[in-house]
């Protein structure tokens, strides 16, 4: 319908025109030195504009003539950078799919794209790190490689720093290279002291070094990042500590030791497994007395058979004490074979076969337990009686 209104007007438009040019034509007067040119005015305004077309086409293509490299460039980037996406989603995708080498090779295809170099990169390096697993090439060599890559990420942007020395970091990791990934962690631990990933790491390589005082060290940030979960990182602390009290105890020196000890948080000084390393430290430099008081008040709250049988095996000036302790105990759980076995073991340490034979037996009775069986094999041979111990220790052995 508009386009039949304009059509309408420009026709209605052109007659008016047209009659009026037929009533007054009018002329255009051209005059240079004795030369003179009169033309119609429609024909003039006709030739000013087919004038104005030719000149303005006649400046495009110049101009156009002088953007034909600009543009052709433009041209060719943009074919490149659709090539370097191509093979960089290829070699992405193979990556996924374990496709090691040629992921590699599409990588390093799609890199030559700089907007994307540095992911190219740094799953080349990860296309690499996994061809050391997976293949028979030389490990040095892919290493090699992997590092270069890693290096070239770097050249190409400075600002992925991080990302670079964190993609390095676990290479190394995975490639067991324990000390090098130490370095890169650290590196980016100055980086990023806040990162979780960071942290992460770094306490895995502390744990594989057996680095127990760098980890305890980390741990407050650990916590503050909420790096591991709660769980985790309890069981991990509880074998820091674990592993600190030996270092100690080797020192043969009580005093470090209980240092060590006092700087144990409150919350763990309850866990038995814990507890049961600092007395056995204890008991190996002489201090069974501290050892004894330590183990019965954990005891009184906290019921463990491993510390039970630790109770039973302190030194034997103390063992009268320590099977008035027990007796009070089996008071509330006599129906333990754990404290029937302690007390035979501190009767025997105290030469009372009759009442050490009667508690095993009674512990026997409630769960034939191995250790019941050997303790009662061993008694008999105290006892001089070969047969009975005999039959003891073939049930032990069955």
């Amino acid at each position: 319908m508009l386009r039949l209104l304009l059509f309408t007007l420009l026709l209605v438009a052109s007659v008016w025109l047209g009659l009026h040019i037929a009533a007054d034509p009018g002329y255009v007067l051209l005059a240079y030195s004795h030369w003179r040119i009169e033309l119609p005015l429609w024909l003039a305004a006709i030739i000013l504009l087919l004038g104005f077309v030719v000149l303005y086409s006649l400046m495009r293509l110049i101009i156009n003539t002088f953007q034909l490299g600009p543009r052709f460039k433009s041209w060719r980037d943009r074919r490149r950078s659709q090539a370097a996406e191509k093979a960089t989603r290829s070699g992405i995708l193979a990556l996924i799919k374990g496709e090691w080498v040629d992921a590699e090779k599409a990588l390093l295809k799609g890199s030559t794209d700089t907007s994307a170099g540095v992911i190219n990169f740094l799953a080349a390096a990860a296309a690499a790190q996994k061809q050391t697993h997976h293949t028979d090439k030389t490990s040095d060599s892919t290493l090699q490689r992997r590092d270069n890559y890693l290096q070239r990420a770097l050249q190409l942007d400075k600002s992925a720093e991080l990302v670079v020395s964190l993609t390095q970091a676990h290479c190394q990791l995975e490639q067991q290279q324990l000390e090098q990934a130490l370095a890169s962690l650290q590196h980016c631990r100055q980086l990023a002291p806040k990162n979780p990933w960071v942290l992460d790491l770094l306490q895995k390589v502390y744990r594989r070094l057996n680095d127990w005082e760098q980890w305890l060290a980390l741990l407050p940030s650990l916590k503050r990042y909420k790096v591991l979960p709660s769980k985790q990182q309890t069981q991990l602390a509880l074998l820091a500590y674990q592993d600190c009290l030996r270092h100690e105890a080797k020192q043969n020196d009580y005093q470090l030791l209980y240092q060590a000890w006092s700087l144990v948080p409150k919350s763990l000084k309850q866990s038995p497994s814990l507890v049961a390393v600092y007395c056995q430290a204890l008991k190996q430099l002489k201090q069974t007395t501290e050892a004894e008081k330590l183990l019965r008040r954990t005891l009184n709250k906290t019921w463990d058979e491993t510390l039970l049988a630790l109770y039973a095996d302190l030194d034997q000036e103390l063992t009268t004490q320590q099977l008035k302790v027990a007796e009070q105990w089996l008071k509330t759980r006599a129906d333990d074979p754990a404290l029937f076995e302690t007390l035979g073991r501190l009767c025997m340490a105290q030469k009372l076969w009759g009442q050490a034979k009667s508690y095993f037996e009674q512990g026997l009775a409630i769960d034939k337990r191995p250790s019941l069986l050997h303790a009662l094999a061993v008694l008999h041979e105290q006892l001089n009686e070969p047969d009975r111990a005999l039959e003891y220790y073939r049930e032990f052995a069955g």
